[in-house]
């Protein structure tokens, strides 16, 4: 069975954010783009003020030698809330578009990402962007990406390869 390319990964993701946004199309279509990370579902949790999402996403890019690759990558996005609650719900999910090879390489590597280590935008406005949200995180919240979801992996240094070709 041959492997999509990029260029049909990302036109798949193309189709499915046409679906559900018009604006977000118009986003994605840009040709600085490296990658679009996807998460279509998340948990989300709140324990009194800390409220937090998981769930694990799909990322298609391009690596440091134009190579498309894609990879499972554990998202978690969270915050402190103003009330205080209990609870867990499913929620809808996020896509991240991610426009500096720098940023791609660190996804494809396995590298933990917080989001403030990097410039990370609710616009593709503006110079020297690693990548902007195209919908799911507001600005009040901070997300890890490749954070490790078990405490064991730590001991064990699990990480997802990157499928490139």
């Amino acid at each position: 069975m041959k492997t999509p390319t990029f260029a049909t990964l990302l036109s798949s993701c193309l189709v499915l954010s046409v679906s559900s946004s018009s604006a977000a199309f118009g986003q994605i279509s840009e040709p600085n783009i490296k990658g679009i990370l996807t998460v279509h579902q998340m948990t989300q949790g709140q324990l009194l003020w800390l409220k937090g999402r998981v769930g694990d996403g799909y990322y298609v890019g391009l690596n440091g030698q134009g190579q498309s690759c894609s990879l499972t990558v554990s998202v978690a996005i969270g915050q402190y809330s103003e009330d205080s609650r209990l609870g867990i719900k499913h929620v809808g999910g996020v896509k991240i578009a991610i426009t500096s090879q720098k940023l791609s390489n660190a996804i494809l590597n396995g590298q933990p990402i917080r989001s403030d280590e990097w410039n990370v935008t609710q616009t593709d406005q503006g110079v020297g962007i690693d990548g902007y949200i195209i919908n799911g995180i507001s600005l009040e919240e901070g997300f890890a990406l490749n954070a490790k979801r078990r405490w064991v992996s730590w001991l064990l240094d699990e990480k997802a390869e990157p499928d490139c070709q």
